[in-house]
């Protein structure tokens, strides 16, 4: 229970976070030098249907909720969020295309599944798309030029893990 409740305020404040980030630009009203309204396209990639689908609608919620406060400070003139539903790597791979190709959005403020977000990296590197991810993530995945993670590597973990059962669980064998 404890460790989703911070895994709930994690992605809460990374959410935030990042669309903060997004429209920290300076502005001084919400309209460029041509007088056109600035605007923001986020494309968001999580399961809204199947067995994450309730994760995926909080993390949409969320989302919604961040681009009200935002709004409400007058720095954009206006933010449209662009919700793909998809998890597995050929359903994801698809909406990362659709993302980038057809909505043309401007980032990518989440995704929840690693199993989709492995095969999207390549795609938004070489779009040149700063993507923000919740996602634990192989180390092959972390730390490229466009992608923004706030977890922490799988093999990070998954070192925590077997150092916590060595020594306080006793534990000698992973049979």
């Amino acid at each position: 229970f404890m460790n989703k409740t911070i895994g709930w305020v994690v992605l809460v404040l990374a959410v935030v976070g990042i669309i903060w980030w997004a429209s920290s630009k300076p502005v001084v009203a919400p309209v460029d030098e041509n007088g056109s309204t600035i605007s923001m396209k986020v494309g968001v990639v999580l399961p809204l249907t199947g067995n994450f689908g309730l994760l995926g609608e909080r993390m949409k919620g969320g989302f919604e909720l961040a681009k009200e406060d935002i709004l409400k400070t007058g720095k954009m003139g206006s933010i449209d969020l662009v919700f793909e539903d998809a998890c597995q790597p050929k359903e994801a791979t698809s909406a990362a295309q659709k993302l980038i190709n057809i909505d043309k959005v401007d980032l990518l403020g989440g995704s929840f599944c690693v199993i989709g977000f492995v095969p999207m990296v390549p795609i938004f590197e070489q779009a040149k798309l700063v993507t923000f991810t919740t996602a634990s993530g192989p180390d092959s995945v972390l730390n490229k030029k466009y992608i923004v993670s706030t977890q922490a590597s799988i093999k990070e973990k998954a070192t925590e893990i077997a150092n916590y059962a060595y020594t306080k669980l006793g534990a000698r064998t992973a049979a």
